[in-house]
């Protein structure tokens, strides 16, 4: 074939008759090599979910493996990962109560079991690492942690947990912390460390790390030590480089300071108490210095107890669930006030077959996952719930309910 000479096609080129022609073909070519007309999706910021095989027989369960799922960010969607279920270590059974939890980095997942015996109770968790990236779990554990609740900061890099007495441990013990920057999740300088000179009289049942990573708050719960009245309360100061922890403050005289789980608000000027008056169970409501870390109580929110309860990334809706005598726990949800604090039910919050007290909300805050069975029952489906960030309705995806050969027993987000 015979290519045109330079002449000519220049002349081609100023012809008017063909300048519509060859415009259209520029035009195309630009847009291929550009992108203009690339239909190939963004690429989606990947989330995980993480399910506790757990079969319960009587008031015994035996656990042996954990399913990961992946999230479709678009839809919310759940898929099984490579491999999944995957087992954790081999299959050890164990009583009254169990959890999973992961850091807030998403690199460590821990699976927490109670086991008793003649005296007393021993809490463990056995911590195995996931693949940040594409979810997978090791199934080789890291180590494993005595303990009861637990929380890490806000970097990832430092856990702390609270003294369950244990077989190794029959007394208090303060709060253990442990770097997770290690290899083997060394305990940090100092541990354990405690708000008594006493330190087998210092129980604490449970731990927050405040939203800035600058304070630890310590409750008692309802184990009151030997030598004190009322259950303690403690606040310490983080040091961001080493996670070492010292007291600030400690307080066990009656009256309104926590004593059960505690839940920040994310600006971290609120938090929310679940505590124990002598008409039962509430959930107050402080205020929080950012410049000391301590706290003022501000008022009564709930006249109930909240079981599960978490908070949108946003601040702005708060859910949980209610126990009334001889019902099931009853789903509930309440709007937050980003300048006061308070609480306001959210009218006809349902989540339909869902059960409230193992509703768990992805990381990017749009989706929600709750299984078809109560905590530590054995659940075989889990639901999807898109997020309404106006009103915090929940509407459940029934295309999107993933099924699962065995139970579940609890779920959790990943990163």
């Amino acid at each position: 074939m015979n290519l045109p000479g330079r002449n000519n096609l220049r002349n081609m080129l100023l012809n008017p008759g063909l300048k519509p022609y060859w415009m259209a073909l520029v035009a195309i070519l630009v847009l291929a090599g550009c992108g203009g007309h690339n239909t190939t999706p963004p690429p989606m910021s990947q989330h995980f979910l993480y399910g506790q095989n757990a079969q319960q027989s009587s008031n015994t369960f035996t656990f042996s493996s954990v399913y990961g799922f992946s999230e479709d960010d678009r839809t919310g969607a759940l898929s099984a990962l490579p491999g999944s279920p995957f087992t954790v270590g081999p299959a050890y059974t164990f009583s009254n109560g169990f959890g999973l939890a992961t850091d807030s980095q998403g690199r460590f997942l821990f699976i927490s079991s109670l086991l008793d015996a003649i005296c007393c109770y021993r809490g463990l968790s056995t911590v195995t690492s996931l693949d940040s990236k594409i979810g997978t779990v090791s199934s080789s554990p890291i180590t494993t942690v005595n303990g009861g609740t637990f929380t890490t900061d806000p970097s990832g890099k430092f856990l702390y947990i609270a003294s369950t007495p244990s077989f190794t441990r029959p007394e208090c013990f303060g709060i253990d912390g442990h770097d997770l920057s290690t290899p083997n999740l060394s305990l940090i300088p100092g541990s354990p460390f405690s708000s008594s000179p006493f330190l087998p009289l210092d129980c604490v049942e449970f731990v927050s790390v405040s939203p800035g990573g600058h304070y630890l708050y310590a409750g008692g719960g309802l184990v009151v030590p030997a030598g004190s009245p009322h259950p303690i309360f403690a606040v310490f100061s983080i040091d961001s480089n080493t996670g070492t922890l010292t007291l600030v403050s400690r307080d066990n005289s009656p009256g309104v300071q926590p004593v059960g789980p505690m839940l920040f608000q994310p600006s971290g000027k609120f938090m929310y108490a679940l505590d124990t008056r002598a008409a039962g169970p509430v959930v107050d409501l402080y205020s929080v210095n950012p410049s000391t870390g301590s706290l003022t109580f501000l008022s009564t929110q709930v006249n109930n107890g909240l079981v599960n309860p978490i908070m949108t990334s946003s601040g702005n809706f708060l859910y949980g669930c209610m126990l009334f005598s001889g019902q099931p726990c009853q789903p509930v949800a309440y709007r937050v006030d980003s300048n006061t604090g308070a609480l306001t039910p959210i009218s006809g919050f349902s989540l339909g077959a869902g059960k409230g007290d193992t509703l768990i909300l992805d990381k990017s805050g749009k989706y929600a996952y709750a299984l078809n069975a109560s905590f530590g029952q054995s659940s075989n489906q889990i639901f999807v719930y898109s997020v309404d960030s106006f009103t915090g309705l929940m509407t459940q995806i029934p295309s999107l309910t993933t099924t699962v050969p065995t139970g579940i027993a609890n779920i959790v987000a990943g990163r």
